[in-house]
């Protein structure tokens, strides 16, 4: 069966809290305005320490991309995604595959010609001295 499209059987079921007013929240949602693109992706942590995620996004399309092994439960994926109607989801990730079921999915749309805008004016952020 594809990683990605696994229903959670057999997995340990992913802690998804609600969000607080004093806690990380889920993003991108629809009700999102994306002023970057590519979006930057944020959930509430898992209770494990010590752990890594993959995030799931597909476009409208259909197309699905993987991202996996992320340290953090936040992420910017490295190319811009063209306009259109997008959702995405996360899990928990270990041995190249999924460690917990997977979270809700959650929409976004990107619009306005975003692509790629933010990257214009990006200066790097690491220079090595001489």
């Amino acid at each position: 069966m594809d990683a990605t499209k696994s229903d959670g059987g057999g997995l340990r079921p992913l802690d998804e809290p609600p969000t607080g007013r004093l806690t990380i929240q889920y993003a991108p949602l629809p009700e999102t305005e994306i002023v970057e693109n590519p979006p930057r992706f944020t959930w509430v942590p898992d209770i494990e320490d010590d752990v890594s995620y993959a995030v799931s996004v597909t476009g409208g399309d259909g197309s699905e991309r993987l991202y996996s092994n992320i340290p953090v439960n936040f992420f910017t994926p490295s190319e811009a995604m063209p306009d259109g109607t997008y959702s995405w989801r996360y899990c928990v990730w270990a041995n190249e595959r999924p460690a917990s079921a997977w979270s809700s999915e959650r929409g976004f749309r990107i619009s306005g010609g975003r692509v790629g805008h933010w990257r214009a004016h990006q200066r790097p952020r690491f220079q090595h001295p001489p």
